[in-house]
């Protein structure tokens, strides 16, 4: 299990790259090779905790399912394709590998140096791929296959420098992978200090304003939750302040924060001083919302799962919308919220909220890690669509094993506690002088 578990995590960078098809990754394939290995090897007690704590994702899918057959919107091949897809995501990159690394020979030393070695290969194809790019021309997918074959070029700060994007479709989906896996890495219980100097120069190079946001909100959020002292929380909170007021009130400060955050957030400058690429996604974005709301008025219990890429594919004008522009809300929320309804949304933040509850009430290091891992993966996903990218569902599996590993060990203290106090008694009653017949 050990090695089945290095080589899926190894291979969860290759989100496109090598891939046959574009909802087929590497990592996935591997997971459905082993699915019935895995499975024959589930016990009662795993699959108990499936069904005491999966049962928010159960009803969820069930209401994307209802929208399908209630809602005005035409149906269609999209609808099968994206429902499956959804089950796919969840049985394999969630249950499969929940099975997989919640073994009890997998453990968390392992994970954190699985997590080294995967991060330390994406960011040397990072940083390759950005010389490469940037200095010749060279991309990746020009000289391997990739799944994907609507890859755009997008720069880094200038046109003469280009972002990576490695082993996935765009650099923000290669940022998960430092977001969910950069913390893990801690897990491993030899650190060597050149190899986050590398992560740290990759994820730069990726340049992806909502990762470095959603770490930065993710850790003070841990950091907060952990903290029992607040005078040392607020005097930390006031230094972070004293040094961002300076930096932002020098022009080259400005200047920095702008590169990297205001092209993202800021319409009219969008469109007057940065490129084509930088003004479509941003309105393509205020689209998606305004999309959003428009359906979840009309349709408060959802159009169903599929239903805004079979409208797309068939270009059916939609009331107060018209044509849409493409087959999702670039927002794995939105999306959600649109096709399973108001309450499919609140069963998914039910089914993800247990979980960060669980980690950020543990006062555990491990506990904590993953709590960085999966609030900054989940916080991402506000500004991702794509399901089929594995690194939530992990972090959502590593929480079920920290507590399920919490659960065997309170099991065994119980055990042994019972056990000592049966040779105690027995002891005790050895030791007792028998009654005598006066």
């Amino acid at each position: 299990m050990p090695v089945i578990a290095f080589s899926y995590v190894l291979l969860m960078p290759f989100m496109s790259a090598l891939a046959p098809a574009e909802w087929t990754p590497l990592p996935l394939i591997l997971l459905i090779v082993l699915s019935p290995m895995l499975l024959v090897r589930s016990s009662r007690a795993t699959l108990g905790f499936v069904v005491r704590h999966d049962w928010p994702f159960a009803l969820m899918f069930c209401c994307g399912v209802a929208g399908i057959w209630f809602s005005s919107l035409p149906t269609g091949i999209k609808n099968l394709n994206y429902s499956l897809a959804v089950l796919v995501c969840y049985f394999f990159f969630f249950c499969i590998a929940r099975r997989m690394i919640c073994d009890p020979t997998v453990r968390w030393e392992l994970l954190g140096r699985c997590c080294q070695w995967s991060l330390g290969l994406l960011s040397a194809a990072v940083i390759t791929e950005f010389y490469l790019a940037s200095f010749h021309g060279i991309f990746f997918a020009d000289v391997i296959h990739f799944a994907h074959k609507d890859l755009t070029v997008a720069n880094l700060v200038t046109a003469d420098f280009k972002r990576p994007r490695a082993f996935a479709a765009e650099p923000g989906f290669t940022a998960l992978a430092f977001e969910c896996l950069w913390p893990l890495t801690l897990l491993a219980r030899r650190q060597r200090w050149w190899l986050h100097l590398m992560f740290v120069a990759a994820f730069l190079m990726l340049a992806s304003a909502a990762a470095v946001a959603c770490m930065g909100i993710a850790l003070t959020i841990v950091w907060a939750a952990g903290s029992r002292d607040w005078r040392s929380a607020a005097k930390v909170l006031l230094l972070a302040i004293a040094v961002a007021v300076p930096l932002l009130a020098t022009e080259a400060g400005q200047e920095a924060a702008w590169a990297v955050f205001g092209r993202k957030i800021d319409v009219s400058t969008a469109v007057a001083f940065y490129d084509a690429d930088d003004a479509r996604t941003l309105f393509d974005r205020l689209n998606s919302y305004d999309i959003s709301a428009t359906l979840l008025m009309e349709h408060p219990l959802g159009v169903g799962w599929g239903s805004l890429g079979q409208a797309f594919a068939d270009q059916v004008s939609l009331p107060g919308i018209g044509q849409l522009n493409g087959s999702g809300l670039l927002s794995l929320y939105l999306d959600i919220a649109v096709a399973a309804g108001a309450a499919g949304l609140l069963l998914w933040l039910l089914f993800l909220g247990k979980r960060v509850q669980a980690v950020l009430a543990s006062q555990d290091a491990r506990a904590r890690l993953v709590a960085v891992a999966l609030l900054s993966v989940a916080l991402h996903h506000m500004f991702i669509t794509e399901i089929q990218i594995p690194f939530l569902w992990f972090a959502l599996a590593l929480a079920d094993k920290f507590a399920m590993d919490s659960r065997r060990h309170a099991t065994r203290r119980k055990q042994t506690a019972s056990s000592v106090q049966r040779s105690t008694s027995l002891a005790d009653s050895a030791a007792r002088p028998s009654a005598g017949l006066g």
